[in-house]
């Protein structure tokens, strides 16, 4: 699921990259998740959609200041 590369100038440096295989899994679970976001927010209400967007625009302010 990883490759390891060394760095050629100083071997005690590893680079770990994500394989063409997990790269191509995780873009096909994305749309899946997207697919399923969509269908289950059909559902929502107004009220509902209001809702969930202040969440995430406060989740987003809170994710922000983990960053500070």
């Amino acid at each position: 699921m990883v490759k390891r590369k060394l760095d050629q100038k100083d071997r005690r440096v590893i680079y770990i990259g994500l394989t063409d295989t997990v790269c191509n899994f995780l873009q096909k679970r994305t749309e899946t998740m997207k697919v399923a976001f969509c269908k289950s927010i059909q559902k929502f209400n107004t009220d509902d959609l209001i809702l969930l967007n202040e969440t995430l625009n406060n989740m987003e302010k809170l994710i922000g200041k983990m960053d500070e």
